[in-house]
């Protein structure tokens, strides 16, 4: 375990901080997994995630002291990883969540009630959700560069995944499949979502969600017609909350059979690997 993960818990002592120090502060760039840190430790998280990270903080602190490198127990820096990814997607889906339940009519700030017709209600749905997909797709790319990372840690892969040519995804799965001993494959349906995924974010951030003339129009087209409650409206890309979800859902699942795969070929000390079913069940 890293020197600075060490510190951390060693100052924190595994409890709880105030959560307000990290209000504004977006996805850790250094992120490889501190557990200690409080920002998913809070009651809105809800009680699954809050005791999942709980119990790894535990873990953590028991087996530091035993563990000189990544090697000596891969699977619970995996299993680390993986928890603090989930956590993340949980906390995002809040967060719009929360957001989507604001009445603009009732705001404080303002002497008269806003039109239902007005500005802010025309555009404040629309910009949020925008800024959902962006942020997903920043902490998409995010989690594949650090699963390379540790994956290289671990194997001595010699080969960075960004010294690889190609798009990220591109990049990820022929690290994942042809560098390292994972056994591990992507359906094509899942891959062409993803990448669809990938050109929506794009054309919101370089095109302002205008598809016309877009590079990558058909893919954007095709995307919108696999996901309800994404239009095309008058040549620009809109989406419902229920989308949003939707695109949330479909990382999360990519990152869940992905880390099944490292969890499966490092299984932890006692032979056990994962105790859920993959694929898991549909939800009713």
């Amino acid at each position: 375990m890293g020197h600075r993960h060490e510190e951390s818990w060693r100052r924190s002592g595994g409890a709880q901080q105030a959560p307000e120090a990290y209000a504004s502060k977006p996805r850790r760039s250094t992120r490889r997994w501190s557990l200690a840190s409080p920002r998913r430790l809070t009651p809105s998280s809800g009680n699954r995630h809050r005791e999942a990270q709980l119990a790894v903080s535990v873990v953590l602190g028991l087996t530091m002291v035993n563990i000189k490198s990544k090697k000596d127990d891969p699977n619970l820096f995996f299993f680390g990883n993986m928890v603090d990814i989930d956590c993340h997607l949980q906390d995002l889906k809040l967060v719009l969540k929360k957001t989507e339940e604001i009445d603009f009519d009732e705001s404080e700030d303002r002497d008269q009630p806003l039109d239902a017709s007005g500005l802010i209600l025309d555009i404040f749905p629309d910009t949020v959700r925008k800024s959902f997909i962006v942020t997903l797709m920043i902490l998409f790319e995010d989690e594949m560069r650090g699963f390379c990372e540790l994956l290289r840690e671990i194997e001595d892969i010699p080969l960075r995944w960004n010294q690889l040519r190609g798009s990220a995804i591109e990049r990820f799965i022929l690290y994942v499949q042809n560098l390292s001993s994972l056994d591990y494959c992507i359906e094509e349906k899942t891959l062409e979502q993803l990448n669809g995924l990938i050109e929506i974010r794009n054309c919101i951030v370089h095109s302002n969600s205008v598809v016309d003339h877009f590079g990558k129009k058909k893919t954007i087209e095709k995307f919108a017609a696999d996901i309800d409650g994404i239009d095309i409206e008058n040549g620009v890309l809109r989406f419902s909350f229920d989308a949003c979800m939707t695109c949330a859902d479909l990382v999360e699942r990519f990152f869940e059979s992905t880390y099944y795969a490292a969890l499966t070929r490092y299984p932890d000390k006692n032979g056990r690997t994962m105790r859920r079913k993959w694929p898991p069940e549909e939800k009713k």
